[in-house]
C-alpha cells in the first residue's frame, strides 16, 4: 500500500512537471516574404521557412535563402559579419517574426548565440558567396526573448518571417 502511495505521488509530480514543460515539439511551417529588405533585395529571395521547437527550450527559426542573380552592389571580401553591423564595413541579417494580422511578436532576431568569435554561424559564412541558383539555410535562435516560452507552448502563433539585411559601409 505504501509503495502505491509513492507511485501515485511520483506520477502526480511527473504530470505536473510535464504540464509546465508541455512544449509542442516539432517543426511548424511559416509564411515568408520572398524579398529580403535592404541592399541585397534584388540578389536573394527567401524560399522556405519554419519554426523548430524542441524540449530543450531553444526554439529556432530556419530560413532558406536562394541567390537569384550574380554580383552584389558591394565587394563581399571587404565586409565582415557583425551581429549589430554597428561599425563600418560590417553586415548582418535579422529576422522579424509576425503573428496573425502582421503584428510583430519577435522583431530583429539576431545571431548573438550563434556566432562563434572564431567564425560565422552555419549558413551565414556562405550567404554572401552563393552562386546564382544556390541556396543556404540561415538559423536564428530566439535566445532570451521574453515570451519565448509562450511560443514554445503555442508555436502556431508564429505565422510569418521577414528578413532584413543591414550593411554599414
Amino acid at each position: 500500500m505504501r509503495n502505491i502511495k509513492f507511485l501515485f505521488i511520483g506520477l502526480a509530480i511527473l504530470s505536473l512537471s510535464s504540464c509546465k514543460m508541455g512544449y509542442k515539439q516539432g517543426e511548424y511551417p511559416l509564411e515568408f516574404e520572398n524579398e529580403i529588405s535592404g541592399i541585397v533585395s534584388e540578389y536573394y529571395k527567401v524560399t522556405n521557412a519554419y519554426l523548430r521547437v524542441n524540449k530543450k527550450n531553444d526554439s529556432k527559426i530556419f530560413v532558406e535563402v536562394k541567390k537569384t542573380s550574380q554580383g552584389l552592389p558591394f565587394n563581399p571580401d571587404k565586409v565582415e559579419f557583425c551581429p549589430l553591423a554597428e561599425s563600418y564595413n560590417k553586415w548582418t541579417i535579422t529576422a522579424d517574426i509576425y503573428e496573425k494580422n502582421n503584428l510583430p511578436i519577435f522583431p530583429n532576431l539576431v545571431l548573438f548565440e550563434q556566432i562563434s568569435y572564431l567564425g560565422l554561424a552555419p549558413g551565414f559564412g556562405r550567404f554572401l558567396i552563393l552562386e546564382e541558383g544556390e541556396t543556404c539555410w540561415l538559423e536564428f535562435k530566439l535566445g532570451r526573448f521574453r515570451g519565448k516560452s509562450e511560443l514554445n507552448n503555442k508555436p502556431k502563433i508564429a505565422k510569418k518571417v521577414k528578413l532584413n539585411f543591414y550593411l554599414n559601409l
